[in-house]
C-alpha cells in the first residue's frame, strides 16, 4: 500500500511538473535547431582533395579590384579548402600591354574573354565574377571523385633571391598516373595592384613547374628545380631579383591528363608561417556576460603578426594588429545563447603568410530545474492531503 501511494505522489508530481519540463525540452530543441544551423554556416568543409584557383586578372579591369578583395576574404576564413594564384595578364595600360607571357599564355589556353575570369580545378568549374557562385562552385569542386594521389613540396632560400624547390608526388593506385603539374610561384602580397591602388593577393611571377608528368602503379614521381628571381623578368623588363623570402609561396596544381581537372593541390612557403595561436580563458560562462580571453601566435622569423578570430557563434574579428610575435593580446566576447562554441584563432604576418588554426572550447551551459526543499514544501501547502500520506508512509 505505501508503495502505492508513494507512486501516486511521483505521478502527481510528474503531470505537476510537466508544462515546465516540457518548455524545457523545447528550448533545448530549439537551441540544438539554432546550433546547428550555426555548424552548417561556420564549420570547415571537407573535402576530397584542396581546390586549385587560378584567377585571371587585369590591371584595369574595376571588378578584378573588387574580386581581390572578395576572394582574399573568404580565403582567410578558413571555411573553404582551396588555394589559389592571381594570374595577372594584362599591366595598366590596356589590351596591348601584356604583362606576363606565363600567364597570357595560360589565359590563351582556357580561351578568358572576360576579366576577372576564375578557372577552378583546371576548368571544372569557371565563373566571371559572381561572388555567390564561387561558393557553390568551390563546394561542387572539392567534393568530386579524384585520383588517389598525394603531393608534397617543400622550399629552400638560397640568397640572392633562389629558391630550391623539391617535389614529391604519390600513386597509390594498381594504374598508372599520366598528368601535368603546374607549380606557380607568387607573392604573397603582390608587386603589382589594381585599378584602385590596392596589392593582388598571390601575384603570379612565373613557373617552377609547368610539364607533364607520369607516375608508374603505386609509384613516386619526385623533382627539383633552382630558381633564381634574377634570371626571370616580366614584360616590362623588371626582373624578380627583389623577392623577399617571406613574402614568397609556390601553389602546385596536379592536373589528370584524362579530363585536365585537377587530383591534388598543394602549397609551400619559404619562410613558414606563424603558429597556431594558443587561447586562454574560462572553460564555461554565462549567456550574455563579458570573459576575456588571451591569443598568443609565434612566427618562426620574430615578424609582427595580426589576428582573426571566430567565436563560434558567427561573429568573427576580422584581421587586427599589428602585435608582437609572442605577445599576448587580450580580447572580450559573449555569447548571447546557452551552447558549446569552438573558437578559432589564426595569425598572419605583415605580408600575408597566414598560420593555421588554434583552438579552444566555452560552454555557456543551460539552466535546468531543480526541486528544493522550499519548493516542496510550497507544493505540500497546495495539496495537504499528500503531506498525510508522507506520514503515514514514514511511520
Amino acid at each position: 500500500m505505501k508503495k502505492i501511494i508513494f507512486l501516486l505522489i511521483i505521478g502527481i508530481l510528474f503531470l505537476s511538473s510537466f508544462n515546465a519540463i516540457a518548455l524545457k525540452n523545447n528550448i533545448i530543441i530549439n537551441d540544438s535547431i539554432t546550433n546547428v544551423f550555426t555548424l552548417a554556416n561556420s564549420k570547415n568543409e571537407v573535402y576530397t582533395h584542396i581546390v586549385f584557383l587560378e584567377i585571371g586578372n587585369t590591371q584595369f579591369c574595376g571588378g578584378c579590384d573588387f574580386w581581390n578583395s572578395d576572394v582574399y576574404e573568404l580565403y582567410s576564413t578558413g571555411n573553404y579548402e582551396f588555394e589559389y594564384v592571381n594570374m595577372i595578364v594584362y599591366g595598366p595600360y590596356g589590351w596591348d600591354d601584356i604583362l606576363n607571357q606565363n600567364a597570357y599564355d595560360w589565359n590563351n589556353f582556357y580561351n578568358i574573354t572576360k576579366y576577372p575570369t576564375s578557372i577552378l580545378d583546371g576548368d571544372y568549374r569557371r565563373l566571371s565574377y559572381q561572388p555567390y557562385t564561387l561558393l557553390i562552385y568551390i563546394d561542387e569542386c572539392g567534393n568530386r571523385a579524384v585520383k588517389d594521389i598525394i603531393a608534397n613540396m617543400t622550399l629552400q632560400w638560397l640568397g640572392n633571391a633562389t629558391i630550391k624547390v623539391d617535389i614529391a608526388i604519390k600513386n597509390n593506385k594498381d594504374e598508372s598516373y599520366n598528368g601535368y603539374i603546374r607549380a606557380a610561384i607568387s607573392e604573397i602580397t603582390s608587386r603589382y595592384s589594381t585599378v584602385n591602388n590596392s596589392r593582388f593577393h598571390f601575384g603570379f611571377l612565373d613557373y617552377a613547374f609547368n610539364k607533364n608528368i607520369s607516375i608508374s602503379t603505386y609509384g613516386i614521381y619526385t623533382d627539383s628545380i633552382i630558381w633564381n628571381g634574377n634570371e626571370h623578368e616580366d614584360n616590362h623588363g623588371n626582373n624578380f631579383g627583389d623577392i623577399s623570402p617571406g613574402n614568397i609561396q609556390v601553389v602546385m596544381g596536379v592536373f589528370n591528363c584524362l579530363n585536365g581537372f585537377v587530383d591534388e593541390t598543394v602549397k609551400a612557403f619559404v619562410n613558414n608561417p606563424p603558429d597556431a595561436p594558443t587561447i586562454e580563458g574560462p572553460k564555461s560562462g554565462k549567456p550574455g556576460e563579458e570573459y576575456e580571453f588571451k591569443f598568443v601566435s609565434v612566427d618562426p622569423k620574430d615578424n609582427d603578426v595580426f589576428y582573426y578570430i571566430k567565436w563560434g557563434d558567427e561573429t568573427f574579428e576580422d584581421w587586427f594588429g599589428p602585435y608582437n610575435s609572442g605577445e599576448k593580446v587580450n580580447i572580450s566576447h559573449n555569447w548571447s545563447t546557452k551552447g558549446i562554441y569552438n573558437i578559432k584563432a589564426r595569425a598572419k604576418t605583415i605580408n600575408g603568410l597566414i598560420g593555421p588554426w588554434g583552438e579552444y572550447e566555452i560552454e555557456i551551459p543551460r539552466n535546468r530545474i531543480s526541486i528544493d526543499n522550499n519548493c516542496l514544501l510550497r507544493f505540500l501547502e497546495k495539496f495537504p492531503i499528500l503531506g498525510v500520506f508522507l506520514r503515514i508512509m514514514v511511520l
